[in-house]
């Protein structure tokens, strides 16, 4: 496989399952636009990636530490109240997408509260786990008669590869199938879940 080579679905679930979440990565002119934004934020807005998130995202950092050190201080506070109130999480679309194949659609759905899923290395809690994915299907099930590695697949990069630490975000991936009955293409799905209260809360 080639640098640039785009991921098929069956690839992309792959390496979720395994663990080889470095393969799943941008495209070299992607990850080129990608370095160019974050000079464009330093340099011209004169802000640290981190700061730039919370302002896109409307969040306070003050908020997100009352959150985190104060309310849930503890893992198994944050996995217990994680999703829990809709103004705790937010849907964005990925701006810089990784080398997927042309259905799927990547979103992140950013977490107030961090997400304690890498208790050892890359080892995953298996609780955390649970919580997301119950959280996923909650809705995606339900509302959309998805399931999941059918129709979406999620994943949360290892500390190592993660641009931005200090704000949890979960990668979510649907793939649209050619036929679906409410999206005919990958734009309208999601900017509907980014613009509407999709998911309920926990």
């Amino acid at each position: 496989m080639t640098e640039d080579n785009i991921l098929s679905w069956t690839e992309i679930k792959h390496y979720i399952h395994t663990g080889e979440l470095p393969t799943l990565r941008r495209s070299q002119s992607e990850t080129a636009k990608y370095h160019k934004h974050k000079d464009y934020v330093r340099d011209v807005l004169k802000l640290s990636m981190h700061d730039y998130v919370l302002k896109k995202l409307d969040w306070k950092q003050n908020e997100l530490d009352e959150l985190n050190n104060v309310k849930y201080p503890t893992n198994d506070d944050k996995i217990q109240h994680s999703f829990s109130k809709e103004d705790y999480y937010k849907v964005t679309v990925n701006d810089f997408p990784y080398k997927f194949e042309p259905r799927v659609v990547h979103l992140l759905v950013w977490s107030k509260i961090k997400l304690p899923i890498y208790m050892q290395g890359d080892e995953k809690d298996e609780t955390m786990t649970e919580k997301i994915d119950e959280f996923f299907a909650k809705t995606l099930n339900v509302k959309f008669d998805m399931e999941k590695e059918r129709d979406y697949a999620w994943f949360i990069n290892y500390v190592s590869l993660q641009s931005i630490k200090a704000i949890s975000h979960v990668h979510l991936l649907i793939r649209l199938p050619d036929n679906h009955p409410k999206f005919h293409y990958t734009t309208e799905l999601a900017d509907y879940f980014v613009n509407n209260a999709v998911f309920d809360t926990m």
